[in-house]
C-alpha cells in the first residue's frame, strides 16, 4: 500500500522531532488540522507546507518519489538556459584573481 500525503508528514514531523501541533502552527494552519485532513491537503495548503519547510522535496511530498529532503546543491536558474549549480562544494560568483 503506498504512503499517503498525510502519512509523509507526519514521517517528516517525526523526522524533524516536532509536535504536530508546531507544524500545524508554522504552516499557519489551524490547531487539528493534520487530524481532521483526510485526502491531501488542497493546493494552496501545499504551497504553505512547503514554503515553511523548504527543506521538504516537493515531488516526495506530493507523490513519494525520491528522498523526503532536497539535496544540498540548489540550481539558480537565470531563464536564459544556463543555470548555476551551487552546493556540494561547488563555488558560484567566486572571486577570480
Amino acid at each position: 500500500m503506498e504512503a499517503t500525503v498525510k502519512e509523509r508528514i507526519r514521517v517528516f514531523i517525526n523526522y524533524k522531532k516536532i509536535s504536530a501541533r508546531a507544524f500545524e502552527s508554522q504552516c499557519g494552519f489551524s490547531n487539528g488540522y493534520l487530524r481532521q485532513l483526510k485526502n491531501s491537503p488542497t493546493v494552496d495548503k501545499m504551497e504553505m507546507i512547503l514554503s515553511a519547510f523548504p527543506e521538504i522535496n516537493r515531488e516526495w511530498l506530493t507523490v513519494g518519489n525520491g528522498e523526503m529532503l532536497k539535496d544540498n546543491a540548489t540550481q539558480i536558474s537565470h531563464g536564459d538556459n544556463s543555470p548555476n549549480i551551487s552546493g556540494n562544494g561547488n563555488n558560484v560568483n567566486a572571486a577570480s584573481t
